[in-house]
């Protein structure tokens, strides 16, 4: 990351990781010039190199395509990559389940069955005495 006035490009001091994941690598990119809005999409590969983090069943596979922009935060330059729009006409349906203290062994998910979701969750672990949070999908235990 850096600025560029035009004739230099100056380097920012941060270095900061486009992803988490230990294995996101060969990202191909994607201008989309008949677009409407001109949209730079990435789809990226991830594979179970160097042990991986044990992802029974998501070996090997095609990142989620993601929309990628620019932001100021902070006063400087920052990437950003938002899932494409497209994703949502793969949806169904949908469950929404807003802020909720879970007791032990209570299970959000009882009764949905899908091959496919998308799911976001946030946690406040501020007031919690969990040592672990669990997901069970498809027999997979994450």
């Amino acid at each position: 990351m850096g600025q560029f006035d035009g004739t230099s490009f100056t380097q920012e001091q941060d270095k900061l990781l486009m992803d988490v994941g230990p294995d996101f690598y060969a990202a191909q990119t994607f201008f989309r010039p008949t677009m409407p809005d001109n949209r730079l999409t990435q789809i990226a590969w991830n594979d179970l190199w160097n042990g991986g983090v044990g992802e029974q069943g998501w070996e090997r596979h095609a990142t989620f395509p993601v929309d990628l922009g620019l932001v100021t935060y902070e006063g400087k330059m920052r990437l950003t990559r938002t899932p494409i729009p497209e994703i949502a006409k793969l949806y169904t349906s949908t469950k929404t389940v807003g802020p909720k203290t879970l007791a032990q062994g209570e299970n959000l998910l009882e009764g949905i069955e899908s091959k496919t979701f998308d799911m976001t969750v946030e946690f406040d672990l501020s007031d919690s005495k969990a040592s672990e949070i669990i997901f069970q999908i498809a027999n997979i235990t994450l």
